[in-house]
């Protein structure tokens, strides 16, 4: 038999009866076909069974674990050490008795490295960092208000300073005996009261306000800093605790283990980076931070020098990357306490109660107090102030400028004013008595003159005319009619006749010359009679006429063209023709005795007629010619009084304004900004020396006398804008009046002989000059606007001034003792076990060996059908059966006996 078919033979013999499912039917199928199926599956599930095992024997050498958490119940439990740690490490009035508050400042507020050199501008270099915390911490009396242990009374004194990572903290901690609470809830715990002291806050390494509390095993060192919960301020915080133990496996299973420390004799993790870090400080450095442990005493406290030139890089190194040269395993034992914090406001109970405590008074003290220290030292507290009071100074710099300019702007206005009111009155009183002139003269001169011809003659040319007409028909009829033998009689009645008609003839002559007279006078402007005008010469009254006006009057319209010449001429001959026909009549009677009814009648009408024209025409002249000039001068002096009194109230309003204007200066010059500027000395030596405090300037500033000098500048400025704009006003409208009454003097053709007369220049010169010069005149009075040297700096000093007042009154407000004072100040504390029973975690092996045995088992036998056995036979098949084993083994034999 040949090699393959010895082969083919023992895989087929040993497929028949191996235990390995499907291998048979790949080697004894009745076909090619049912053989390739049965490969193919025994393939595939060969591939599953190979992976699942690939897969157990990973996992198995993950050295996987269980953890297994087991609750235990207990009668007691150790309660926990609570630190508690106020978020600000120091106290702004400390750290400015000492003068550290800038030292302060430079340390906590500088961004990059802090100096050596920077550091002895202070004296600091030497300082160790220990006192530097110690010495300006809040203390446990002013920080533990009040305390309560497990119903029963405890204090300040039951906490103990000790320093953290976070600083100076209080730690509570008694006895062993006296910290077992055998039940849960808040009154078998802690309770604490806290003053945070907000009010003493400054910069520090810390920005938040409230407080951190770490619970921790009493043989820990608390890690504050990094493991603290934050509690804030105006909040009672619950504080359930719940505790824990874990125990960790060693390797290779867990990472756990323990190594002695040089420093501490508790071993944590966080406690053997610290351990290194102390031995690395004291390497390095020759020191260690304070919260570092030594208990031995070896290592001192690093100074500021030290820590800033030093320690400072050495921790921020360390935290990078010098951790894991430190080989700090896991713990293989951990205590937890895991808090559970939940919030309520604080109650108005313990408000209530602490505002009426005897500490209250002392508690507005150092509230004040710190105030002060804080306004004072802090820089940008004080920065802003100083910067408020610059701008407050500076406006009101310039106040005092604007005033001065509106005092100087508020004379230039008056003298203006006065200059404007001495001339246009001397002007109005001259023009005002040349119209009185002027009407006096036309009274007496002239209608004084028509009222004696009236008197003497034009009265009597018609009056009574009818009855005159009619006695002396009847008479004329009587000599017709009558048959008197007594000539004696009748010549006499003629002569009457004759007598009356020509005496009414003649007085119609004298009323013609007067009448001529009078119109002519008007005419040409030469006055009738020549009284004296007060102190005047009787040479001016020539001059006075308005001789342009007298003549006008004469013709200046269609009734005066035609009845004056009527008047002058016509009506008088009417009035004689009609005269001397009554004398014919009359003598025509008496000589013939006959009358004709007719022609004396007509010439009885004619004669009426010739009155009532007369009278008509005289009446036209009088009222449209005569009269004119006196009412056209009487209405010039109505209008020119008019546009004076236009004048002359404007002046009254404007001079009213001035004078108010001028008396509320005197009274800012005079008390107010002297006030004023005592109140800004105070704030200088506040800003510039430092002196004084800032309660005292609140007081002064935020005083009802301080607010009324405010108060009197304000309304001052708003008079100043209103009163200027009334001013303003005020001297447009002189610009009309002043106007119409030049242009009244100058263009008064009437008065231009008197003008020149008189020799006054004033009133001859040209309208144009004269209103282009008091244009300038007003419009000078127009540019003195005392609302122009404002500027609205009036505003900028009152937003100054309210800036300083706005700061002031916060600051008064604010030093308070009230609820909102307590909320940002105190905070309650219960810390308390929710129950007694605790978690016990441990961990454990989650796979050995004996599981992968039964895992690798299993998926032979589910996917191939095997098992252990199986393994057997195929190497039973390789290792015996096959002829290239016995063939290496026949090959051993051989060489061996050879040998």
């Amino acid at each position: 038999m040949g090699k393959i078919e010895k082969w083919k033979f023992l895989l087929i013999d040993w497929a028949r009866q191996t235990t390995l499912h499907g291998v048979r039917y790949v080697a004894i199928g009745d076909t090619w076909i049912r053989k390739f199926m049965w490969l193919i599956f025994v393939l595939v599930c060969l591939t599953g069974v190979i992976l699942q095992i690939i897969d157990r024997v990973g996992y198995f050498y993950e050295r996987p674990i269980a953890v297994n958490v087991k609750i235990n119940y207990n009668q007691t439990l150790d309660f926990p050490a609570v630190t508690i740690c106020n978020q600000n490490a120091f106290r702004a009035t400390k750290a400015s008795e000492t003068h550290r508050y800038r030292l302060i400042e430079l340390l906590f507020s500088t961004t990059g490295t802090i100096s050596l050199q920077q550091l002895e501008q202070f004296n600091a270099t030497d300082l160790s960092v220990e006192e530097l915390y110690t010495s300006l911490a809040h203390t446990k009396e002013d920080f533990i208000l009040s305390c309560v242990w497990k119903n029963g009374n405890c204090s300040h004194e039951d906490f103990e300073m000790i320093l953290t990572d976070h600083g100076v903290c209080y730690i509570f901690k008694k006895k062993k005996q006296d910290m077992l609470v055998s039940s849960s809830g808040v009154d078998s715990g802690l309770r604490v009261t806290l003053n945070v002291e907000q009010y003493e806050y400054m910069t520090g390494p810390h920005d938040s306000a409230g407080i951190k509390i770490l619970l921790h095993d009493s043989r820990e060192i608390p890690f504050v800093h990094e493991l603290g919960q934050a509690v804030p301020t105006g909040t009672h915080a619950f504080v359930g605790v719940k505790f824990m133990t874990i125990d960790n496996l060693p390797k290779p299973y867990g990472e756990c283990d323990t190594k002695k420390l040089s420093h501490t004799d508790f071993y944590t993790t966080e406690e053997c980076y610290l351990d290194c870090l102390v031995d690395l400080a004291y390497k390095t450095c020759g020191c260690r931070d304070i919260y570092m442990p030594d208990p031995k005493g070896s290592i001192p406290v690093c100074t500021l020098g030290a820590y800033y030139s030093c320690l400072v890089d050495l921790k921020a190194e360390f935290s990078k990357s010098l951790r894991e040269d430190c080989g700090c395993p896991v713990p293989c034992y951990l205590a937890i306490y895991d808090p559970s914090v939940s919030y309520a406001s604080i109650s108005n109970h313990l408000v209530n109660k602490l505002l009426t405590s005897s500490e209250a008074t002392k508690l507005v003290e150092k509230f004040e107090n710190a105030s002060e220290i804080t306004s004072k030292m802090d820089k940008d507290t004080f920065g802003f102030f100083q910067a408020i009071a610059e701008t407050f100074y500076d406006k009101f710099t310039q106040l005092k400028e604007v005033i001065s300019s509106i005092a100087n702007c508020l004379a230039n206005q008056k003298n203006v004013t006065e200059e404007v009111v001495t001339e246009m009155t001397d002007v109005y009183n001259v023009k005002d008595r040349i119209y009185r002139y002027q009407d006096y003269s036309i009274e007496k001169n002239f209608l004084r003159g028509r009222e004696a011809m009236e008197e003497r003659t034009l009265n009597n040319v018609a009056n009574a005319y009818a009855e005159f007409a009619l006695v002396n028909k009847r008479r004329i009829e009587r000599l017709a009619t009558e048959n008197n033998t007594d000539y004696s009689s009748r010549f006499e009645l003629y002569q009457l006749v004759l007598d009356s008609l020509t005496v009414k003839k003649e007085i119609a002559e004298k009323a013609r010359e007067n009448i001529t007279l009078l119109l002519s006078s008007f005419i040409s402007g030469t006055p009738i009679f020549n009284y004296k005008f007060e102190d005047l010469p009787l040479a001016h009254n020539p001059y006075i006429v308005p001789k342009p006006l007298m003549n006008y009057s004469m013709h200046h319209n269609h009734y005066m063209l035609k009845y004056v010449p009527k008047l002058n001429s016509s009506d008088f001959d009417l009035m004689d023709t009609v005269l001397s026909m009554f004398i014919d009549q009359a003598t025509i009677a008496y000589e013939n005795r006959t009358v004709n009814d007719t022609e004396l009648n007509y010439v009885y009408e004619r004669f009426q007629y010739a009155c009532r024209t007369f009278m008509f025409s005289k009446s036209v002249v009088y009222s449209q010619g005569i009269e004119l000039p006196t009412r056209v001068i009487q209405e010039r002096m109505t209008s020119f009084k008019n546009e004076w009194s236009s004048f002359n109230a404007n002046i009254v309003d404007l001079r009213q304004n001035l004078n108010a204007l001028v008396t509320l200066l005197s009274n800012i010059t005079a008390n107010i900004l002297p006030n004023m500027e005592q109140n800004i000395a105070l704030m200088k030596n506040y800003t510039v020396s430092s002196e004084g405090n800032l309660m005292n300037l609140a007081h002064v500033f935020l005083s009802n006398e301080t607010k009324l000098l405010v108060n009197i500048l304000r309304n001052f400025f708003q008079e100043v804008q209103t009163r200027g704009q009334q001013i303003h006003d005020l001297t447009n409208l002189l610009n009309k009046p002043v106007k119409n009454i030049w242009t009244t003097i100058i263009t008064d053709e009437d008065s231009i002989d008197y003008y020149n007369y008189t020799d006054n220049a004033l009133f001859l010169r040209n309208i144009s000059v004269v209103l282009d010069e008091w244009t300038g005149k007003i419009n000078e009075l127009h540019e003195l606007d005392v609302r122009q040297h404002v500027f609205n700096k009036d505003e900028d000093f009152f937003i100054a001034n309210d800036g300083v007042t706005v700061h002031l009154e916060k600051f008064k407000n604010d030093i308070v003792v009230d609820g909102k004072f307590l909320k940002q100040n105190f905070l309650q504390l219960d810390i308390f076990y929710r129950q007694l029973s605790y978690e016990y975690i441990s961990q454990h092996k989650a796979y050995d060996f004996f599981a992968l045995i039964c895992d690798i088992g299993g998926a032979m036998g589910l996917f191939i059908g095997a098992s252990m056995l199986t393994i057997v036979e195929i190497i039973d098949l390789f290792l015996i059966q096959l002829p290239i084993f016995k063939r290496k083994e026949d090959k051993k034999k051989n060489g061996i006996a050879l040998t």
